[in-house]
């Protein structure tokens, strides 16, 4: 759109009478979109929804501490936030989209759940209630106050990327009272040297045990760090075996793992041993390892 006058526009080749003022405003309102449209098509890591309009995106590259949601929110010590949480240093990405052609929160959740399944490992997901307060993952973890709603109506989903551990990948969609329906992108790319380490992965779910004692000592670490978690050794493996042995080799194993850690000063009633034999198969995986499970006091 190009403005030839006080009285006059021209659009799309056709000149439209107009007043000196609205012709700016229409030019400031078309780059605006022109930005909107940009923001959305050079996304790197996720379609946009279709028809989605961009109606916010920010890059911060400098290396600054970022908070890494990765649990539901919960009142503790009466004060809310995360129930689990990491703090990292490294760059920001952000997109936030209005999807103006959908009046339910779930299709469009489904859209980026079939994306974020390829990217990588799931650390965190949740679905309405269970998420906890809108207003608080509206203002305060994404500082977005547009994406404000009922609380029945909103998903969170984060992702370590597979081909990129050191990137988090965050999907929030929410509905306002409304009926709009929005959806909050975030990228955090760690900083060079900030690649996640044992204790990360451990603090995001689990990590595959090779009881070095650097592990040993970054286990003790973790715990001293945590002190309302524990940790589960499972012991994965037995496939050619019977069930039931595979499930007793397992357990035996585990046990001796759990004693060889208390042995080395980790403290016995925040370690627990289970073997679950071929049970929980993934291709992501070895079959036979050992594995080492945050879980909840």
């Amino acid at each position: 759109m190009v403005c030839t006058g006080l009285g006059e526009t021209t659009v799309k080749g056709r000149r439209v009478a107009v007043r000196g003022r609205l012709c700016r405003l229409l030019l400031t309102a078309a780059g605006a979109l022109s930005l909107c449209t940009g923001a959305a098509a050079d996304w790197p890591v996720l379609d946009a929804y279709p028809n989605a309009e961009a109606m916010d995106s920010a890059t911060d590259a400098e290396p600054k501490q970022r908070r890494v949601v990765l649990g539901p929110l919960k009142k503790i010590r009466n004060t809310l936030r995360p129930e689990r949480e990491q703090f990292v240093r490294g760059s920001l990405r952000s997109v936030t989209y209005f999807i103006p052609d959908e009046r339910r929160v779930d299709p469009v959740r489904a859209f980026f759940d079939t994306q974020l399944d390829a990217a990588g490992e799931t650390l965190f997901a949740c679905e309405g209630r269970s998420c906890g307060s809108s207003n608080y993952w509206a203002n305060t973890v994404f500082d977005r106050a547009i994406l404000y709603g009922p609380e029945q109506l909103q998903s969170y989903r984060i992702v370590r990327m597979a081909d990129a551990p050191e990137r988090y990948l965050a999907v929030y969609v929410a509905q306002r009272g409304t009926r709009k329906v929005y959806a909050h992108v975030e990228l955090v790319t760690l900083a060079a040297g900030d690649a996640p380490k044992f204790a990360d992965l451990l603090a995001a779910g689990s990590v595959i045990f090779d009881e070095s004692p650097h592990q040993v000592e970054a286990l003790r670490a973790f715990l001293e760090g945590d002190t309302g978690r524990g940790v589960a050794v499972v012991v994965h493996g037995g496939g050619a075996l019977e069930l039931d042995v595979a499930l007793n080799d397992t357990q035996k194993r585990a046990e001796r793992v759990r004693r060889r850690l208390v042995g080395a000063g980790i403290a016995g009633e925040r370690i627990f041993a289970h073997g679950v034999g071929p049970l929980a198969p993934t291709s992501e995986k070895p079959p036979r390892r050992v594995e080492l499970v945050a879980v909840d006091r």
